[in-house]
């Protein structure tokens, strides 16, 4: 997934990784996505689907066919569930353009520390002309880590999720890995303190953002958006004979409805940094 700047999913995601999985048509073992799908309507496990990877990770391995269901299990309506992901996107991206409960936008310069006490003065998870450099990452971080709450109190912020598009990688991973990066100044390498200090992110849904990458604090049970299912995904199709669109065009009609929505939490969590 690396090789294609595709996020890495949870652990406990319905998609994952198994080094020698069988392959039962041919008889092999190799690397293999494992993928759960699930009951459109009530969620209960239906079947696993297994996409065998070459060892070096780039593209599909060699055999036929490199992508398997398990036998003997009923596919019909099952789904790998993905909509959620996509709602969060869209919050991310939109987010110095939407209110949130402090009546600021949720990226946003001026944060009051308390509305009712303007004197206090304001906070900021929004950023601007920061690119993605050590640096500006500490910044960031130190930002993070220094907000109040109207006691004048630490919010204990601690992040530790750095989200980036496919194209702030390559930034990303020196920042969060590597044991030496250069100074600030570039002439000679130094110790690299923030080394293993949050989880990186790789977002391809992000790619139109190209210099905009953000920080998040994801360590606590309120988080910094929150996804509420209202009625989970009903899984309805068009397929029988003497429906008009298959008896007039052989065409097999298939559709999900499904309620639910994103929207944002504590702004003081998250952070918004771009060129």
């Amino acid at each position: 997934m690396r090789q294609r700047a595709c996020a890495l999913p949870p652990p406990d995601g319905a998609l994952r990784f198994h080094g020698r999985a069988f392959h039962w048509i041919s008889g092999a073992r190799g690397p293999a996505l494992v993928a759960l799908a699930s009951d459109a309507i009530d969620r209960t496990p239906r079947t696993l689907h297994l996409t065998f990877i070459a060892a070096n990770g780039r593209g599909k391995a060699e055999l036929t066919p490199p992508r398997l269901l398990l036998p003997k299990h009923n596919k019909a309506g099952a789904v790998v569930r993905l909509w959620p992901d996509d709602l969060l996107t869209t919050l991310l991206q939109t987010g110095e353009s939407s209110l949130c409960f402090d009546g600021q936008n949720f990226f946003d310069p001026n944060h009051p520390i308390d509305k009712r006490n303007p004197a206090l003065g304001t906070q900021s998870n929004y950023f601007t002309g920061k690119p993605l450099t050590p640096d500006n990452y500490a910044f960031v971080r130190t930002q993070m880590m220094s907000c109040k709450g109207e006691d004048g109190k630490p919010l204990y912020v601690n992040p530790n999720l750095l989200v980036v598009p496919p194209q702030l990688e390559q930034p990303a991973r020196l920042i969060l890995n590597a044991d030496m990066i250069p100074n600030a100044a570039g002439t000679a390498p130094q110790t690299n303190i923030y080394k293993g200090s949050a989880e990186l992110l790789v977002v391809p849904q992000l790619s139109a953002q190209p210099t905009q990458w953000y920080l998040l604090d994801t360590s606590r049970p309120v988080r910094p958006f929150v996804f509420q299912l209202r009625e989970p995904p009903q899984f309805t199709y068009l397929n029988n004979p003497t429906d008009l669109n298959v008896f007039q065009r052989r065409e097999y009609l298939f559709g999900v409805h499904a309620r639910g929505n994103a929207g944002y939490a504590l702004w003081f969590l998250g952070a918004k940094a771009t060129a």
